[in-house]
Order: structure tokens, then sequence, then C-alpha cells
């Protein structure tokens, strides 16, 4: 949730326990019951959404980066083995079609090495009985089809994920909205128990203010993504510090490192930070380090967007 959103919810939960703990106040007014009832719903749904929302994620990129490393583990000794039968055998086309390097089949897209896979285990199926004197037998076709298949699986999932984060977000955006009109009738509601409960009446007021968690000011925000596909990076590490300052007496605050890490999309944002000149650098495995130079101004999230080049 974004800082304003979980401020709008505590305060929700505040009027909620206002409201319960002096419920033998307005238990008698049926449009009351009727609406905080409805409120109790309303702040249920948002607490389930938000539940969804923050799940991690960060393992399902792992896990299929891991089925595509032993899917490519497995299928290099078998274009070896077809290579040398190829060669052997002066089948120039079947050379050309499965002669992939670990290089073409880890760094490109995973629908092409998903696809360059399959076109090894095609060939390797066609021609399987000849391959015994190659080194190549049934197993290891095998055990490189169970490897492919399970890489496969594994490929929809972090977008899948990524559009449940996303329909979670505009779920929750939705559902605080809609709690602002159960709130106007309970006000209105309570404007008529002034006179008689006017202490009720005064902490109901208070637990309607919306506290500024104090998670605001001066930082930075951006967005992480692969240079190659453009995919936003999940699980980057983002760490901020101002070297520049490091001169300054009275800028001990500002030089300390603050880290995070970037979402399921990709974006991160860092706050509290002082105004000045600021270095971002950004870390992630299979990835060279990347830092962006910035200069944040007072009260103002700055953005600092980056794309990553694979090692």
């Amino acid at each position: 949730m974004k800082d304003e959103q979980e401020d709008k919810l505590s305060m929700a939960l505040a009027t909620q326990k206002v409201m319960n703990d002096n419920s033998g106040l307005w238990s008698g007014i049926p449009a009351m019951v009727t609406v905080v009832s409805g409120f109790g719903n309303n702040i249920a749904a948002i607490q389930s959404v938000r539940g969804i929302q923050e799940q991690d994620r960060r393992g399902i990129p792992i896990d299929k980066g891991d089925k595509k490393q032993d899917a490519i583990k497995k299928a290099l000794p078998v274009i070896g083995g077809m290579k040398a039968f190829a060669r052997a055998n002066k089948n120039n086309e079947l050379l050309k079609k499965i002669d992939y390097s670990r290089t073409e089949l880890d760094k490109v897209r995973d629908t092409v090495t998903l696809d360059r896979l399959k076109i090894v285990r095609d060939e390797v199926l066609l021609i399987i009985g000849l391959l015994g004197p190659y080194n190549i037998t049934v197993t290891e076709v095998n055990a490189l089809n169970g490897a492919i298949a399970a890489y496969e699986v594994m490929i929809p999932k972090p977008r899948v994920a990524l559009n449940i984060s996303k329909s979670a977000t505009e779920a929750l955006k939705r559902l605080l909205k809609e709690m602002d009109e159960p709130l106007k009738i309970m006000d209105g509601l309570m404007d008529t128990l002034k006179t008689s409960q006017e202490t009720f009446w005064k902490i109901y007021k208070n637990a309607r203010i919306i506290v500024d968690s104090g998670r605001g000011g001066s930082g930075v925000k951006g967005t992480i993504k692969d240079k190659l596909t453009g995919a936003g990076l999940e699980g980057a590490l983002v760490s901020v510090n101002a070297p520049l300052h490091r001169t300054r007496t009275n800028a001990r605050g500002a030089t300390r490192t603050m880290t995070t890490r970037t979402n399921t999309e990709g974006n991160y944002e860092i706050r509290k930070l002082r105004e000045g000149k600021y270095v971002v650098t950004i870390q992630m495995a299979g990835y060279k380090d990347l830092q962006i130079a910035v200069t944040i101004e007072k009260g103002k999230i700055t953005d600092a967007d980056g794309e990553m080049e694979r090692v």
C-alpha cells in the first residue's frame, strides 16, 4: 500500500474501534447499524486485498531461472553428441539446426530459449536410435524433455504473479474510494448525537482525522528494467548514499546508506533523504551494477529509472 492509503486505513480502523467500543450509544439508530455494518465489511475487504497485494513473490523468477539453467545444462551434452554425429555424417542441415552455445540458449528471452530447446529435443528424437555410439541415449533425452517441460510451466508464472498484484492494487484503490460514502453517512449521523453524546462525538471526530505517518518528505523512486527485454526486474538491491557530501561536518545523516529492493514490477522508493546530490546504485545477480546520479530537492521525490545489462 502507498503511504496515503496506509494512513487512510489507519483512520478507518481507529474509527471502527471507536464505534465498536461505544455501540451501546448508537445501536438504537437503524441507519447507523446498517452503515457501521457495511463499513466493517469494507474494511475487511481492504485488509484481504492488501494481503494479496503484499505477498512476497520474489521467489518465482528465481525458481524460473533455476529451471531454465537445468534445462540448458541437460541440453548441452545432447547438443554436443548431435554435433559430433552431424559432422561425422556430413549432415550440415542438422548441424545448423542444433548448433546452439550456452550463451545462445541463456542470454535471450525465455520464449526464444524454450523454442531452441524444443528444436534440439525434436531433432534428437528423430535420430535417437543412431546416437548410441555418440554417448547419447534415451536416458539423456528423457531427462532433457522433463527439464524442458518443467521450464515451460514456469515461464508465465512471473507475469501471472504481476497481474495478480496489479489487480489487487486496482481493487485496493477502488475499495478505499468506496469507503468514503459510508464515512460521510456516519459523519452526518454522528452530528445528530453531538448534543446528547458530546464526549463520544469528540472521540469519533478525533478518530476521523487522517494522520500523516511521517513517511513522506524528500526521496527517490524509479523503475528498474532489463535492458534487453524491457521487463521490470524484481528483487534488485537499490542503495542510496551521498558521496559528494562527505566533506560536510553537518551531513552525517545524509551520508548513511539506505537500501531497499524492487517489487514485482521493478519499482522502488526510498524516502527521508535530505536535499542534495546522491548516487543510486542498483545490483542484481547476473547483471552489471548500475549507478544513477540524482539531485534531490527538499520535499520532492526525484525519479531515477534505469536499465540493467546482463553480464
